[in-house]
């Protein structure tokens, strides 16, 4: 017999500032607990900095 089916509901924003910055930002919820003392839910944030490639001196 299968075990309850599980539901949650989230929403993000992803946001990129040119080729060196981006940002993302996902919360979410569950619907119903599937255990007890489940987290009802999350935040997750992301940033991820790349930094330019910058030409090799000549040695």
């Amino acid at each position: 017999m299968p075990g309850p089916a599980l539901q949650s509901v989230g929403a993000g924003l992803n946001f990129s500032w040119g080729r060196h910055l981006d940002i993302g930002l996902v919360a979410a919820n569950t619907l119903e607990d599937g255990v007890p003392d489940q987290d009802g839910g999350q935040v997750l944030a992301q940033i991820v900095i790349r930094q330019p490639v910058l030409p090799r001196r000549p040695t």
